[in-house]
């Protein structure tokens, strides 16, 4: 199961906020200070915590509407939209302040949908089903001003070590009694959680300039003489054997950062899934070059589980792919109310930017105050492709092919590359060189129209350079219609379109359906529009797939790059052919590099 998004309705300085989150990847939160990033974070903590306890009134319900307005939106409202399989279920939370004669309370309801089209159905969950879904997962908030590992050290312990304990004891015939023989079970577990975490420091420590932790060791220092269960995981801290024995909270931050990666990773070996990280600010306190390097971490560890992140440094900001990159900005009006008309209240009401392609990193830019000289958005070489796919495409291939992948650019679609060049063509006026800008279309309609809209003569401040993307056969001509997936060999598309029939419970397509790929019928449509008439023919009962849709092709790209970077050198070498048109499509990419 998946978070796939929550709505924040009426929190703190939020009236009305949706927030996706990347089931793989960092979902990232950017922007000034004091526009509510962090109360994003906050509301969705409070969502998964799920405890009346916590809610306070007077600092959760939006100020105007806590001493003004009071009225029906005197609520906190937040729902979270899970998916599962082929089931979504959506589950509410309505926070219900005190009142006279009335008690705060919390109202949980929730929907679970099953199936599609026709045969879509509705099921409402109990508050009970709800709180299983909620508490499915496991939440760790890290505000900017308090890293608390300690919190994190104690949770692992309380997950591992007591569960393992109380099963040694259930084959003991006197349990645990003696307390020597609790204390030295308990070490030996210990012990292999020291070198888990000790290895995970190791690893995000070997490439950070001026860090040696050769002689680190992760040490858990446990309460002896304790035979109280719940006590325990309170009771147990970390320290870090270094230059120091100082206590965590009074190591550098540098260090300290450090240690948190080891933690997640560490985390993430242990768990299946379930887990969802919100960090608040991760370059607080840390110098450019382990911002980059903090940031370069946290993205590989994203591929395991969701990371949530708040920032307002441009080192945490992939300009290049800003698909799950969110620009929080506030707005601010003066509310005036029937029931106290003498005052007037500033109501600070954080909004997420609608703004896409070029208007959003022109607008990032500005918010984070970067300049031109930053080189922020533009290296030497640079590819500009339509989506997020061809990105995603590209980078795996070079991966695979032990070559450096490029600086990629997303435009966000063919009709948008000409404005993203002239955007670029403006951000690049005060650059000392002349950088290259590659722009990669789609043969097809759009993609052949807007190719021609580019002149590159009209760009004096880059070297513009217009290439399409090839099939895989090599084949050219005005009347052919191919996109990125046409440069794939016919059995990986196969494979990956089979593997979302399995998921949506639609028959297979056969291994035959691309034979005649290239046959007269066939030689001038996409790949994937072949593919939907073959998943058509199979499955005549069911409702019509359309494989051309922005989530099957997603799920495609998803599955082919993942399947590219699990194949070994050999498997890879005898699908690509060396004359095949993917590999022509990188040497001539490269070409313009050099």
């Amino acid at each position: 199961m998946i978070l796939d998004k929550i709505q924040i309705n009426s929190y703190r300085s939020i009236i009305g906020v949706t927030l996706h989150i990347s089931p793989t990847g960092l979902t990232t939160v950017c922007g000034v200070n004091n526009v509510g990033k962090t109360n994003i974070l906050r509301a969705i903590k409070m969502f998964f915590d799920a405890n009346l306890q916590e809610f306070v009134a007077e600092d959760d319900v939006p100020y105007h509407i806590e001493r003004g307005s009071r009225g029906g939106n005197y609520k906190v409202d937040i729902k979270a939209f899970f998916i599962d399989g082929q089931d979504t279920i959506e589950i509410s939370q309505k926070y219900i302040p005190q009142a006279p004669n009335r008690e705060s309370s919390l109202h949980i309801t929730g929907v679970k949908t099953s199936g599609s089209g026709s045969r879509k159905t509705k099921h409402v969950l109990s508050e009970k089903d709800c709180l299983d879904v909620i508490y499915s997962f496991r939440i760790y908030f890290i505000e900017a001003s308090r890293t608390d590992l300690n919190m994190l050290v104690q949770d692992i312990f309380l997950e591992e070590l007591l569960p393992d304990i109380d099963r040694k004891k259930s084959k003991q015939t006197q349990g645990l009694r003696e307390i020597e023989t609790f204390i030295n079970t308990s070490q030996q577990i210990l012990k292999g959680i020291e070198n888990g975490i000790t290895e995970s420091i190791k690893h995000f420590t070997m490439n950070v300039e001026g860090v040696s932790s050769q002689q680190w060791e992760a040490k858990v220092a446990f309460p002896e003489f304790l035979k109280i269960r719940q006590a325990i995981s309170r009771l147990v801290s970390l320290t870090v054997s270094d230059a120091n024995d100082k206590e965590l909270e009074f190591k550098g931050s540098g260090v300290q950062k450090i240690i948190l990666l080891a933690m997640m990773r560490y985390l993430s070996q242990k768990e299946d899934g379930g887990i969802i990280w919100l960090l608040d600010e991760p370059e607080a306190f840390l110098q450019p070059s382990l911002q980059k390097e903090v940031f370069k971490q946290l993205r590989t560890l994203g591929s395991s589980f969701p990371i949530v992140i708040t920032t307002h440094s441009p080192h945490f900001v992939d300009i290049n792919d800003l698909t799950n990159t969110n620009l929080v900005t506030a707005r601010y009006e003066t509310k005036v109310f029937e029931r106290k008309k003498t005052r007037k209240y500033i109501a600070t009401l954080t909004q997420i930017s609608p703004l896409k392609g070029y208007e959003k990193i022109e607008a990032i830019k500005n918010q984070l105050g970067i300049e031109r000289s930053d080189a922020w958005v533009v290296a030497p070489f640079n590819i500009l492709v339509e989506g997020e796919e061809d990105k995603n495409y590209l980078t795996a291939i070079y991966n695979k092919l032990g070559k450096h992948v490029p600086n990629i650019l997303i435009a966000g679609s063919a009709t948008k590359i000409k404005g993203y060049v002239q955007f670029l063509h403006e951000f690049t006026k005060e650059n000392p060189t002349r950088p290259t800008v590659l722009c990669l279309f789609d043969h097809d309609s759009a993609g052949r129209d807007n190719y021609r809209d580019i002149r590159p003569e009209k760009y004096v401040n880059m070297n513009v350079v217009k290439e399409f993307t090839v099939r895989q056969d090599k084949s050219q001509g005005n009347n052919l219609n191919y996109e990125f997936e046409d440069a794939f060999p016919s059995e990986i598309l196969i494979e990956a379109v089979n593997s979302f029939l399995k998921m949506k419970q639609y028959k297979k397509i056969l291994s035959s359906s691309l034979t005649h790929r290239y046959s007269q019928a066939n030689n001038d449509k996409p790949v994937m529009d072949i593919l939907k008439d073959a998943v058509y023919q199979r499955n005549q009962d069911k409702p019509r797939l359309n494989l051309q849709d922005d989530g099957v092709k997603r799920y495609v790209n998803i599955y082919i790059c993942r399947k590219l970077n699990e194949m070994s050198q050999e498997e890879f070498e005898s699908m690509f052919d060396p004359q095949s048109g993917l590999i022509a499509l990188i040497n001539n990419l490269d070409k313009h590099m050099s």
